[in-house]
């Protein structure tokens, strides 16, 4: 009886406040994102870097008209892993042992650069926040639809690894496919940009304008190439945003620029590899001129002005800031922390070191052969870097080598100071062996991500799919999503464990308008392992038949609603079922999931209209129902305490139960 008052007089507030659900408050909706990759530039040869000579008046533009972290670091000193991290957020070692575990579930060999379609990629994430993608320029990954871009230069899959499909029609000379999708590009719908021109990047070949104008300079001739493609890279960077000023999209746009690796190039001097690989302390080496490159956010009225902040950040900080600013999820496995505090001028700097691995390192000069060629530039040698605001400690681990440098006073490392801080090195080694174990092991929780299509690519719109333990080794009980307006679905919090994936490939009939009186729904089922995965694996799965076209695109905006669970005493937060029910504006919408190991759990792409959140506790233990408005766009947040039942809340609920038996008699 008290369950029907209950929900008569929910429906009674849903009613008076249905109108709410058309005119209620909207938030502005997520930035376009225009993510520019540099390609072997190095951190010191920019003017809003310092440079005196080097001359980048559109990058010291975004740069003063926003904020600039002037020590990220890559993954790596060379591009291909550096590119896997901003593409995934996986260090290039994760990215191989993904690979390998990408492998052992299809049964099957994978050609090499074709395992991204089982990749979460940042293009497939921001996908789902209704963001289109735009891939262009340098692409080692498979063709641009492989790595879930809508569109792209890189077309096709070569045999040979070391042809760049696409690059050399992307900004040298011409930006016309950017510009095509641009004006392809609905009104409101954002988007997200990949842009990696190849430059300064060999071949160096910049106008004979730029070549005069810095060997005027006095500079040796490598100096004079490798300066002026940067200069040439400066004016790639002034058409693409200029592209963006004159379609309105600027003041929308969130435009980001960071180098995939670095580069040493001494203004007076030739080094011995030249415009290959330049100095010894550059490229796919492991000092700090191979891993430090400036990273620069500009937003208008959104990224304060003329901000500069010294913070130890990495790639993968860049990829959880780019999927917090788009409003999407960062998955409970992923290893960086988003920026967009610190950029606003809230916290404190999140790390107080940065630690790197690079397997293959260049061959030290003076042990290079010259009858081998270039095959003798790379040797299987690996290294660790640690770097604090004052020291970079470096270990070669297959040699027993270690150093330590001064670095804001020795940026080129060129004094070794090992001998006179033995306890540092003991204290850096011990904390970069802990690092690449914790990088060794796979992930104990993720999200599971995926999509739902048609066999001819039709995206299966609204679908329910449930998510089950296939073993007895405790997993948790089903889990159940929809499908979104793009075929796209999420599983949040998912411990490694086998389950069993059952997904409508039908969608029931429905009748009603409160209650969903659903028939036996047509479903397929596929088995997933997720243990040993680096992150959750993306899955492609299609439906048998035709599929309703998806919904218009006019469809109010999805809302998110976060939900945070906290306890004292000893009360575990994580690994607990989540309830979620509601009434919307697309009729009854019920999700079960999990709390992550911290306790929290975001929704997202949750449809607007009132819902009801119940946590299933252990015995002992109770947690309060909570209510949630939601409006088109929003994001809410829930904070729910977990508390231990006292025995005086045990006699009052016997005195009740006591006092219920005596009137019934």
């Amino acid at each position: 009886m008290r369950t029907s008052r209950l929900l008569m007089l929910s429906l009674l507030v849903l009613l008076c406040a249905a109108p709410a659900f058309a005119n209620g408050g909207r938030r502005d909706r997520p930035p376009n994102i225009v993510l520019i990759v540099g390609d072997d530039h190095g951190y010191p040869y920019a003017g809003f870097m310092g440079s005196e000579i080097v001359e980048t008046p559109n990058l010291d533009r975004l740069a003063d008209e926003g904020t600039t972290f002037t020590h990220a670091f890559s993954s790596a000193s060379v591009c291909r892993p550096a590119l896997q991290t901003l593409l995934t957020g996986l260090h290039t070692r994760s990215w191989l042992r993904q690979r390998d575990r990408v492998v052992e579930a299809v049964g099957e060999r994978i050609r090499r650069r074709a395992e991204v379609p089982h990749y979460v990629t940042l293009s497939r994430q921001l996908a789902r926040q209704g963001y289109r993608s735009f891939q262009g320029g340098k692409h080692h990954e498979g063709d641009f639809a492989m790595a879930g871009f809508d569109a792209g230069t890189a077309t096709y899959l070569p045999s040979n690894p070391f042809v760049l499909v696409g690059h050399d029609t992307f900004a040298r000379p011409s930006l016309t496919p950017m510009h095509d999708f641009l004006d392809g590009v609905e009104e409101d719908e954002p988007f997200f940009l990949l842009l990696a021109p190849m430059l300064p990047h060999v071949p160096l070949d910049p106008s004979p304008e730029l070549i005069a104008h810095y060997r005027a300079k006095g500079l040796s001739n490598a100096a004079v190439y490798y300066y002026a493609n940067i200069t040439r890279l400066d004016e790639v960077v002034g058409r693409m945003v200029g592209a963006l000023e004159e379609r309105g999209l600027r003041d929308d746009s969130l435009i980001i620029y960071v180098s995939d690796n670095g580069w040493e190039q001494a203004p007076y001097e030739y080094h011995f590899f030249g415009g290959i690989l330049g100095g010894d302390r550059g490229k796919m080496s492991i000092h700090e001129l191979g891993f430090r490159t400036p990273l620069v956010f500009n937003w208008p009225n959104r990224v304060p002005k003329r901000k500069v902040l010294d913070d130890l950040v990495t790639f993968e900080d860049l990829h959880a800031t780019i999927l917090q600013y788009a409003g999407a999820p960062v998955p409970p496995d992923h290893e960086g922390i988003d920026l967009v505090s610190r950029i606003e001028g809230r916290g404190e700097p999140a790390r107080d070191h940065v630690i790197g691995v690079q397997d293959g390192l260049r061959v030290r000069e003076s042990e290079y052969d010259p009858s081998e060629g270039p095959a003798g530039w790379l040797k299987p040698d690996t290294a660790s870097f640690l770097r604090t605001d004052r020291w970079r400690y470096i270990e070669w681990l297959n040699r027993g080598e270690q150093a330590l440098y001064r670095i804001e006073e020795d940026p080129f490392e060129r004094n070794d100071v090992s001998a006179e801080y033995p306890e540092l090195l003991a204290l850096f080694a011990a904390r970069t062996s802990a690092w690449r174990n914790d990088l060794a092991q796979p992930a104990a929780w993720m999200d599971l991500m995926g999509r739902l299509t048609s066999e001819e690519g039709t995206p299966a719109v609204g679908l329910r799919l449930w998510l089950e333990g296939a073993n007895d080794s405790g997993a948790p009980a089903q889990l159940e999503v929809f499908s979104d307006d793009r075929g796209f679905f999420r599983f949040p919090n998912v411990p490694a464990d086998k389950y069993t994936l059952t997904y409508e490939i039908e969608a029931p009939e429905i009748t009603g308008r409160w209650r969903s009186v659903r028939e036996a729904p047509v479903t397929d089922s596929v088995e997933v392992d997720l243990v040993g995965y680096e992150t959750g694996p993306f899955l492609s799965l299609q439906i048998p038949g035709e599929v309703p076209p998806p919904a218009p695109a006019s469809r109010p905006r999805p809302g998110t609603i976060e939900i945070e669970l906290t306890a004292r005493h000893g009360v575990e937060t994580g690994e607990l079922p989540v309830h979620l029910w509601g009434w919307t504006i697309r009729g009854v919408v019920e999700q079960r999931v999990l709390s992550g190991p911290d306790g929290f759990v975001a929704l997202d792409q949750l449809p607007a209209g009132f819902y009801f959140i119940r946590v299933s506790t252990p015995r002992g233990v109770r947690a309060p129902a909570r209510w949630v408005r939601l409006r088109p766009g929003e994001s809410e947040y829930r904070k729910i305490k977990l508390r231990k039942k006292t025995r005086r809340h045990a006699r009052r609920r016997k005195s009740q139960h006591a006092g219920t038996r005596a009137s019934s008699k």
